[in-house]
């Protein structure tokens, strides 16, 4: 007997795909609005930005770094980062991955120069760095701690929520819950906080949640969004983009209805 397709479906079936981004219930928006936002939200210092990578170039410049300034940056990342120091006038001075992705004491020694005034610190996937040893590290160099929490967002370390150990930290906030767009940047009390430039409500990209969510549970959906993504492929997206684009208003409706969940 000739054996089936090893999934078990039948000939010609399509199999499911998985969705590049969390669908967004309908249901949320049903859910009141909390007050008491987890960290950052709320805290003194925070601003709600567009994007993950357009935080850290305001939050750079927020710092005070100046152009020609050095960073110690992982070599290990996405260039999105990269690119945002550049179009500031920084120089990246790239040290190597270790197996454990943290960064070797050593080696971010033997970097260090007259110009270098911060250490980027990313916590890959969500797992988190040794935060309070670097924090030590810098304070000892007067260095300046930037600490990336783009996929770190709500993690923790030593009972203290990842961010607050920087003097600058910058969140992706539409990777780990789903919506339409949105970044945060935190800086430190010495340290202003650049405002926050709100407009526009970004409907469409609330709309394709929705839709992704509905295509989770629903045949006809499913096919309908699988149309719509040949149509229109998802071909990437590294680049900084506007450093300057707005947060929509979109972000902050339904950041006080699903963060207090996600981060419980």
């Amino acid at each position: 007997m000739a054996a089936g397709p090893p999934d078990g479906k039948a000939v010609g079936q399509a199999a499911p795909r998985l969705a590049l981004w969390a669908g967004l219930s309908p249901a949320v928006h049903l859910r009141r609005p909390d007050r008491e936002l987890p960290f950052p939200f709320g805290a003194p210092g925070t601003t709600l930005v567009a994007r993950g990578r357009q935080a850290l170039w305001l939050g750079v410049a927020a710092l005070g770094l100046r152009p020609g300034d050095e960073v110690l940056a992982p070599a290990y990342c996405c260039g999105a980062e990269v690119e945002a120091l550049a179009r500031r006038g920084l120089a990246c001075r790239f040290h190597d991955a270790t197996p454990t992705l943290a960064p070797d004491p050593a080696e971010l020694d033997a970097l260090c120069g007259p110009r270098t005034r911060a250490l980027l610190l990313i916590h890959y996937l969500g797992f988190p760095q040794d935060a309070a040893a670097w924090r030590a590290w810098c304070d000892d160099r007067d260095l300046l701690l930037i600490e990336d929490c783009a996929h770190a967002w709500p993690a923790s370390a030593g009972g203290r929520p990842l961010g607050s150990f920087g003097d600058l930290a910058i969140f992706s906030l539409h990777k780990p819950i789903p919506l339409a767009a949105g970044g945060a940047l935190h800086v430190r009390a010495k340290a202003a906080a650049p405002p926050e430039r709100e407009d526009g409500v970004a409907a469409g990209a609330v709309l394709r949640r929705h839709a992704v969510w509905a295509a989770g549970r629903s045949r006809a959906a499913g096919a309908l969004v699988e149309a719509a993504r040949r149509r229109r492929p998802y071909a990437g997206d590294a680049g900084l983009g506007d450093p300057d684009a707005p947060v929509p208003a979109s972000t902050r409706y339904l950041l006080a209805r699903l963060a207090p969940e996600a981060a419980a």
